[in-house]
């Protein structure tokens, strides 16, 4: 009895081990409810980063930095090698941020002009870029950007490529920011059967360069999300309309699903003047969740708030008490929708949103009453 309870025991282990050796990896950037958690966006676009941004990414300890396609555009070769100067900058982060992950920048509709990338297609393979009239036309574009031709295997395999390839250079890049990640950008071509064979294209790729990199590793998918990527950031955190087209409190509701479901998520906001930042990060607080991170800018380079560093940040939150507490309300014949969260600190944040989208964010009434007595906000 003891030999046969022993092999029992035995095979269980081994079995255990095995589900543990096949159990699909996540993401794993550090992350902490003590403050608020804070994720970092942005490029020099003069050269490489100087000794004070280093400096500050080392001091506030971020866990998630994302280099911009803007990186040393500045800088010889000019608007040239956005893959090389990215590199440059993850090896620059590992200095200081060694467990960090290091995102790569790199869109995915639009063909900008930073990248080798770019210029290997208009001179080599021109064919893989979107072309009006049945791909026999001029090409399509916008902003004044070539567009990639999702619906071709060579074009997906290449922008893969690109990325696995900087995550070869430079080991500390873990993930890739996706912009326009579910955006159908082939209206420009005026050509709506390619329309169907684009979208499925850009679901594969976006998918597929997570296979690559790994389970582990972040795929920021920006303003949308796809099933089995581990990213996505909400770009324009609060006005109406967002860019993916949803208003506030439908994108409060996608942030709190998508966290209890392990996505790694950014939330942006656009707004810093002192009622939009208390806007923002009320409505951050109140649909947070492990692994959602907050940051408020007013652009994609060091110049544009990246630097800045909100009092804020370093005040008490701790664990949330559960998830908001949400109550509809109405008076004068509109609707209105309350919500309260508690974190274990005291921290208390509150948010009262119009039913309208329209007057969402100019008519939204946010307050978080931190434990040491402050408040941010327009609290009674």
């Amino acid at each position: 009895e003891i030999c046969l309870g022993s092999l029992l025991m035995l095979r269980l282990c081994l079995l255990l081990g095995l589900c543990m050796l096949h159990a699909t990896a996540q993401p794993t950037p550090q992350f902490s409810w003590n403050t608020v958690p804070v994720y970092w966006h942005s490029a020099n676009a003069t050269g490489p980063f100087s000794q004070s941004t280093l400096d500050f990414l080392k001091q506030h300890k971020f866990s998630i930095v994302t280099i911009e396609k803007y990186q040393a555009a500045q800088a010889a070769p000019v608007n040239h090698d956005a893959e090389g100067k990215i590199v440059a900058a993850a090896k620059q982060v590992a200095t200081v941020l060694p467990d960090a992950y290091v995102i790569f920048y790199l869109n995915s509709v639009m063909d900008w002009e930073y990248y080798n990338l770019h210029y290997y297609l208009l001179k080599e393979a021109p064919s893989l870029l979107l072309r009006k009239d049945h791909n026999n036309g001029a090409f399509c574009r916008t902003r004044n950007q070539t567009l990639f031709n999702l619906a071709k295997q060579r074009m997906r395999d290449l922008w893969i490529e690109t990325i696995v390839n900087a995550s070869k250079k430079s080991s500390n890049i873990k993930g890739a920011f996706a912009d326009r990640c579910t955006q159908d950008i082939t209206k420009p071509c005026h050509d709506p059967e390619l329309s169907k064979a684009y979208q499925t294209g850009h679901e594969e790729m976006i998918q597929n360069v997570q296979k690559r990199l790994g389970s582990d590793s972040i795929i920021i998918c920006n303003n949308g999300d796809w099933p089995h990527v581990s990213g996505r950031m909400f770009e324009r955190w609060g006005p109406y309309p967002d860019f993916d087209h949803h208003n506030w409190t439908q994108d409060i509701s996608t942030l709190q699903h998508l966290g209890k479901n392990g996505v790694v998520v950014e939330v942006h906001c656009e707004d810093c003047s002192k009622d939009g930042f208390a806007k923002g990060l009320a409505g951050y607080l109140i649909g947070a969740q492990r692994l959602a991170y907050f940051a408020c800018t007013k652009g994609w380079t060091t110049t544009g708030g990246w630097l800045n560093w909100y009092n804020e940040y370093d005040k008490k939150l701790g664990d949330p008490l559960g998830d908001a507490r949400v109550e509809v309300r109405e008076h004068d014949g509109r609707q209105k929708t309350h919500y309260h969260r508690k974190f274990s600190s005291g921290t208390h944040v509150t948010l009262e949103i119009p039913d309208d989208p329209k007057t969402q964010w100019t008519h939204a009434v946010a307050c978080i009453k931190w434990s040491d007595g402050t408040t941010t906000g327009k609290c009674n």
